[in-house]
């Protein structure tokens, strides 16, 4: 009975970080779009939809270079790391 319990606590561990990590991805995916259509049209950003990887990688170093606005870059990388890590953490529970 415990060890149903303890296993139940690493899923939602794991749970939790997916669920930063697309929370994460999907709020930093919509501040870089805002950033690509600031600084490059709204052509362009329909247009680096398309094209993601190129723009959405060096947009929150744009903004936070040219801008000292380091909260997209942190948003993005940021919930990649900890969503990542409580993944890792979480999937390392389950297989103990």
């Amino acid at each position: 009975m415990i060890a149903c319990e303890v296993l139940r606590m690493w899923s939602y561990i794991r749970c939790l970080g997916l669920l930063i990590f697309l929370l994460g991805g999907l709020c930093g995916f919509g501040a870089t779009q805002r950033v690509v259509e600031d600084l490059l049209g709204g052509f362009f950003a329909f247009i680096s939809f398309f094209v993601f990887p190129v723009p959405f990688y060096l947009a929150p170093f744009y903004a936070g270079l040219a801008h000292g606005d380091w909260s997209i870059l942190l948003i993005n990388y940021g919930s990649t790391i900890v969503g990542g890590a409580l993944f890792a953490v979480g999937q390392w529970g389950v297989k103990r």
